[in-house]
């Protein structure tokens, strides 16, 4: 059960990293060199450019994300078997483990539309 754990803290660790790392690349304003009307527009233009690599990025960064949730849930789920078989369970702690899988898969499915906010929020800045 410990080694479990251990793994599970060192998911959420690296997700925790993943998501600093999308913040990092998601945070960049457009700074033109000077007020003038060619300087903004170059700044644009450049930021076009990169929006491009950095989507590419932030969508594998993502995936690696999605992926490791996955990983965590399933380790959750054998951390909590393992609890249950440990002692004696009754209708009420499978009601309460069945209402805390649907609270992780409703915190997932806010998560994921937070995220598909903020990509529409981008997508629409650059257009």
């Amino acid at each position: 059960m410990d080694q479990i754990q251990a793994e599970i803290e060192a998911i959420i660790s690296q997700i925790e990293v993943l998501q600093r790392e999308r913040d990092a690349l998601t945070g960049s304003d457009i700074l033109p060199e000077n007020d003038s009307p060619e300087a903004i527009a170059q700044a644009y233009r450049h930021q076009a450019r990169v929006a491009a690599q950095v989507s590419a990025e932030v969508n594998g960064i993502d995936n690696a994300i999605a992926a490791l949730e996955n990983q965590l849930q399933h380790k959750q789920r054998q951390l909590r078997q393992l609890q249950i078989n440990k002692r004696p369970f009754t209708q009420k702690d499978l009601l309460e483990e069945s209402l805390q899988n649907a609270y992780e898969r409703a915190d997932r499915i806010n998560e994921l539309a937070r995220e598909l906010a903020e990509e529409l929020r981008e997508l629409k800045a650059i257009a």
